[in-house]
């Protein structure tokens, strides 16, 4: 897991549910980034609700 996927999962641990460009404005980085690897690496960590 590189740095990035661990800043995503430590931000998701919070509980609270957070859009991709909300996690990527905190984190500084593009939307794209963020669903890259939510949409890859950890989409077996993470659920995606109706919201």
């Amino acid at each position: 897991m590189d740095s990035l996927e661990s800043k995503i999962v430590e931000i998701l641990k919070r509980g609270t549910p957070l859009r991709a460009v909300k996690i990527a404005d905190m984190l500084g980085v593009e939307k794209r980034e963020v669903n890259h690897y939510l949409y890859s690496s950890l989409k077996n960590m993470v659920v995606q609700d109706s919201e």
